[in-house]
């Protein structure tokens, strides 16, 4: 282990690869807390054993990981985490990353399996879920996987690869009817998104209000493309000529999202136009909604936001545009003090 590190510090860690995980289930909080308690086992510090708290109607741990992200007491300190590499051998996974806040350093930590012991426990109820022991294997598998393409040629080289395929794709789609070019436009999209979108790269620092009144609550959110991937299929297909283009088009088009509800993202499946008049159509309110996004490619502030925000608003209602827009104003304030 290189330094000891801050509660606050170790929190940024598990918030930066919480948000690079990809897989539905990370969508569940728990993950997030639980990488947690893996790093601060691992870091040497003195955490408690899960504990339901009925006071804050949520798990202990939870309640301390939020805390070290959003203490008034560190608000000024709370840093940024550059996550620079993830890579999974048999018993652990090794992580390397960057720390950008009131001290800069480089980190390297190992996650191993026996730093989530202690976290198993039954179900609470439907609502609340801890992990399962057969939980850990998953989370370490996501956290093997996460692909961070920032300083190395591994982006470059498999946008090749792909670029490569769509030429050789391309002779047949020419010569193809309706439903065959249908078909290839959707197999050549889902191509493209299993490229990396790495989320401080691709977020564009917009959700709807009703996803954002679901991340307050906790409850799922999901990564609505503002390309559909069907479209960018065709796009490439019918469009694009150089490997030059095609990797603009896939780091500033295909890969760059907002957030919606679920049920959102179904209404927006096929459509004509723009994305944002789509939304407009369909009476969808993005937040925020006057002038650039704050968080554009800064996934990491939109997510502090969200921290920072949960314990000012009531949990029983959902917040309107015109507070939530009060609540960035002050947030913004917050952070320039």
């Amino acid at each position: 282990m290189d330094k000891k590190l801050f509660n606050y510090e170790i929190a940024a860690i598990a918030e930066a690869l919480y948000s690079e995980l990809e897989i539905i289930e990370a969508s569940r909080s728990a993950w997030a807390f639980s990488i947690y308690y893996a790093l601060m086992k691992c870091y040497g510090h003195d955490i408690p054993m899960p504990k339901w708290k009925d006071k804050y109607k949520q798990w202990n741990i939870d309640h301390l990981y939020r805390g070290s992200l959003s203490s008034k007491s560190k608000q000024k300190l709370i840093p940024g985490c550059n996550i620079i590499n993830c890579k999974k051998n048999k018993k652990a996974v090794l992580i390397k990353g960057e720390i950008n806040g009131s001290r800069d350093f480089g980190f390297e930590v190992s996650i191993e399996k026996k730093y989530f012991n202690g976290l198993y426990t039954p179900v609470v109820n439907e609502t609340h879920l801890f992990i399962l022991e057969s939980e850990v294997d998953e989370i370490l598998n996501a956290l093997g996987e996460i692909t961070i393409t920032e300083n190395t040629g591994s982006q470059s080289c498999k946008i090749t690869a792909l670029w490569q395929l769509v030429n050789e794709i391309r002779k047949v789609y020419d010569d193809t009817g309706k439903d065959e070019k249908d078909f290839i436009e959707t197999v050549i999209g889902a191509a493209i998104f299993y490229l990396p979108h790495p989320v401080n790269e691709c977020f564009n620092g917009y959700s709807s209000i009703s996803a954002l009144n679901n991340a307050l609550k906790e409850k799922r959110i999901v990564k609505e493309h503002l390309f559909p991937r069907k479209r960018a299929g065709k796009d490439v297909l019918e469009k694009v000529y150089t490997k030059e283009e095609f990797y603009s088009k896939v780091k500033n088009e295909y890969r760059i999202f907002m957030y919606l509800t679920s049920e959102e993202n179904k209404l927006t499946i096929n459509y004509e136009g723009t994305h944002n008049e789509e939304l407009k159509r369909l009476h969808i309110q993005k937040f925020p909604k006057n002038g650039n996004s704050p968080f554009d490619k800064n996934h990491t502030l939109y997510k502090n936001f969200i921290c920072w925000a949960k314990p000012k608003i009531s949990k029983n209602k959902d917040v309107t545009i015109d507070e939530v827009e009060q609540l960035l104003s002050e947030f913004i304030q917050s952070r320039n003090k």
